[in-house]
């Protein structure tokens, strides 16, 4: 009986740990990518990657807590937007990327 009371919270442990991740492909090869546990707002690209490059691909995985990403070309999530659920995406046409949303 402990046996399988241990295996359950350890089991329940990892399904409220794993994080979600999105990964964004650029024109010129370079990718980028970001994780979490818990949704959250609207977060800015770090200005030290360089995200002049058209993204071409968008990767996500979600966990128990989100299913959704959006990628917006101005900071701040403004401008023009991609939203989708878990999968993988071409983004046509292809455009700069300056932030994100997970929820």
């Amino acid at each position: 009986m402990q046996l399988a009371t241990a295996f359950a919270t350890v089991l329940l442990a990892t399904a409220v740990a794993a994080d979600w991740s999105l990964k964004i492909t650029t024109r010129s090869g370079r990718t980028l990518t970001t994780h979490g546990t818990l949704a959250h707002g609207c977060t800015n690209y770090d200005s030290q990657f360089d995200l002049s490059s058209p993204v071409v691909k968008a990767e996500y995985h979600d966990n128990t807590f989100t299913d959704t990403f959006e990628i917006f070309a101005g900071k701040n999530c403004k401008g023009r937007m991609y939203r989708n659920s878990e999968g993988t995406y071409n983004i046509i046409p292809p455009y700069t990327v300056k932030s994100y949303h997970v929820y």
